[in-house]
C-alpha cells in the first residue's frame, strides 16, 4: 500500500529486542495486509531523552 518494501520493518520484532511489548497487540489494519497496533494496560514510561537547547 504505497510504501517501499526496503523501508518496512516489523515493529513488534523491533520492540521485542528492547523487551518493550507488554500490552501491545498487533491487529488487522484498515487496508488489505496492513498492520495496526492496540495499546492496553498501564501507563508507559519513556527513557530519558536529552532535549537540545532552543536556538533563537
Amino acid at each position: 500500500f504505497g510504501s517501499d518494501q526496503d523501508y518496512q520493518l516489523d515493529i513488534i520484532s523491533e520492540l521485542d529486542l528492547a523487551n518493550a511489548t507488554y500490552g501491545i497487540t498487533q491487529v488487522a489494519g484498515l487496508h488489505n495486509n496492513s498492520k495496526a497496533f492496540l495499546f492496553r494496560g498501564i501507563a508507559r514510561t519513556h527513557a530519558h531523552t536529552h532535549a537540545l537547547p532552543h536556538s533563537r
